[in-house]
């Protein structure tokens, strides 16, 4: 996709309070602290190259400061930070937001996506990214960027071999609708903790498993504790970069220009990141011991049964979940090759 084509949303990303916005501060130097919860996966490759790309254009004007692994604190309080304008930028899933819009949830829809390329393909196209990076507007918050990284996984204490295993296990998701539905149809029980919670629950069997995938598995070294992966693959992860409206509404109109492109540059660069990034993933996840379980054609097609109107069901009466929803479906579509 050309950077042409995202003219237009940096524009409009960059212009969203040009009249409260004052260019009086232009001398003064900006320091970004930008955050995740994470550690040498995709989301710090990805805030290691916005930071490289931003300061290389903006010269001594700017300075951005990379805070993986929480040191900004757990992911709650990372996002009432950029809410507040304590903290300039967050990068997480859009499932950590759904306490600020329950649309955010939306993504997690399984079927939508066949392909980490056609997600990124999805998420970085204007249409749908000039109405789901805005979500977050009225609670003080705006995307400025997103990619997607890799397909979903569960990782389990015991050894798991088909569907039926699911029956009874304790798994950790997102505190997503759309994810407790998911384990729900498999005949598990969700459970909603933080990231840095999930190794000791898992190490001390208060969970069985954990739905995430291989970019948290290797690098947290999930193989220690829950070397038993399945492959399931309905959705995949898609993080946003999202940044406090209140900062970006002081910034220098040249400084937020170059902050709004330079994020999509950098979102759009990680595909080839994460692609490469989950080759290497799998081969670390086996020489130290971990196993992947791909299940069985019957297996897979029970679960596309299972999992096919989860979207729909949770957006069920809930009409400004069902139009992104929606929104996310015609665009997938279009972005599938």
């Amino acid at each position: 996709m050309s950077s042409k084509m995202f003219r237009p949303l940096a524009a409009a990303l960059c212009g969203l309070a040009m009249a409260a916005g004052t260019d009086a501060v232009a001398q003064d130097k900006v320091v970004v602290k930008i955050g995740s919860i994470t550690m040498n996966d995709t989301v710090h490759n990805m805030m290691k190259d916005f930071k490289a790309r931003v300061e290389r254009r903006a010269g001594p004007r700017i300075a951005v400061e990379v805070f993986p692994l929480s040191q900004l604190g757990a992911a709650a309080r990372q996002i009432e930070g950029v809410q507040l304008g304590t903290q300039e930028m967050v990068a997480l899933p859009p499932s950590f937001f759904v306490g600020v819009d329950r649309r955010f949830g939306v993504i997690d829809s399984p079927g939508v996506f066949d392909t980490v390329p056609q997600g990124q393909a999805t998420v970085l196209d204007p249409e749908f990214a000039q109405k789901f990076w805005m979500l977050g507007e009225a609670k003080g918050m705006i995307g400025v960027g997103m990619y997607c990284s890799d397909p979903n996984m569960y990782a389990f204490r015991a050894p798991m071999q088909t569907l039926d295993d699911f029956k009874g296990k304790k798994i950790r998701v997102f505190a997503s609708p759309i994810e407790f539905e998911l384990v729900k149809r498999y005949g598990a029980t969700a459970v909603a903790m933080s990231l840095e919670e999930v190794l000791p629950s898992l190490q001390q069997g208060v969970i069985d498993g954990v739905r995430s995938g291989l970019s948290i598995f290797v690098p947290l070294k999930f193989y220690t504790t829950a070397k038993y992966v399945v492959r399931t693959e309905e959705t995949i992860t898609c993080p946003i970069q999202m940044a406090s409206k209140a900062w970006l509404d002081r910034l220098p109109a040249d400084i937020r220009q170059i902050v709004t492109e330079e994020a999509i540059a950098a979102n759009r660069a990680n595909l080839a990141f994460s692609l490469e990034f989950l080759k290497r993933n799998e081969k670390i996840w086996t020489d130290n011991g971990g196993t992947l379980v791909a299940l069985s054609p019957a297996d897979r097609e029970e679960l596309r049964r299972r999992v096919a109107t989860v979207g729909d069901e949770i957006t069920r009466d809930k009409p400004a979940e069902r139009e992104i929803l929606d929104l996310l479906r015609k665009v997938a579509a279009r972005n599938r090759s």
